[in-house]
């Protein structure tokens, strides 16, 4: 089915294409231009869908005054897909067609399934698992009392584990937190967590390796060199 758009002010991400009429195919879930024609004026603008490499969808998504810490502790997780669902819409509301969570886990997995496979309408998901080591950034995020808590891994076997088990569970790539981070509480942003080795192992091991037909891609978090910040700065937020 074609629908039409008049009076479209458009920049096609390379230059201005002034007021045109576009003629939109539906392809799956997704809406391709078919066709793009000069018009006499423009009522609205169009760009191209903006890419978000750096968010963490599971979160309260109402605006209610929660602590980021506890609230995952005490919501059950078939409620926090829901709210992630809820904040990957907003962000499509907003122009951003492409999200990649970070520090994903079943839930991500299952709701980017859920949205290449046109169950519910949304953008397009990318869903990163987390490979850090114990009392690190990926594992200070959670209370130090809570006894059930996120995988984390020590020294380049676990590592390999951990990222076979990501790879399994559907993972698009690995994040390896090789410092501290903002957000988790007790460590910083300058001490190191893995070495070297052990992130290398990850990656190295991975990239060999592959399993089934979802290429797995490693990405390192940020460390706290002056380099590290400028080429990946999005990842020392979090």
């Amino acid at each position: 089915m074609l629908e039409r758009i008049a009076g479209v002010e458009l920049w096609d991400g390379e230059r201005v294409r002034g007021p045109v009429e576009l003629r939109l195919r539906a392809v799956g879930a997704d809406a391709v231009v078919d066709a793009v024609e000069p018009a006499p004026t423009a009522r609205c603008a169009a760009i191209p869908g903006l890419i978000d490499t750096h968010v963490h969808l599971i979160g309260q998504s109402t605006g209610a005054a929660v602590d980021f810490l506890t609230w995952p502790l005490v919501t059950r997780p078939e409620e926090r897909v829901l709210h992630g669902l809820a904040n990957a819409r907003a962000a499509l509301a907003g122009g951003v067609t492409t999200l990649r969570d970070l520090a994903a886990d079943d839930m991500q997995f299952s709701l980017r399934r859920a949205l290449d496979a046109g169950v519910v309408p949304g953008p397009r998901l990318l869903a990163y698992g987390m490979v850090g080591m114990t009392a690190g950034h990926a594992d200070l995020v959670t209370p130090a009392a809570i006894a059930n808590r996120p995988p984390v891994a020590d020294g380049p076997d676990e590592c390999r584990r951990l990222v076979r088990h990501w790879a399994r569970a559907g993972a698009d790539g690995i994040k390896i937190a090789t410092s501290g981070g903002v957000l988790s509480v007790g460590d910083r942003a300058a001490w190191r967590n893995h070495t070297r080795r052990r992130s290398g192992r990850s990656s190295t091991r991975r990239t060999r390796s592959g399993c089934g037909s979802r290429r797995t891609r490693i990405r390192r978090r940020a460390s706290a060199s002056p380099s590290s910040r400028v080429s990946t700065r999005s990842s020392t937020a979090h």
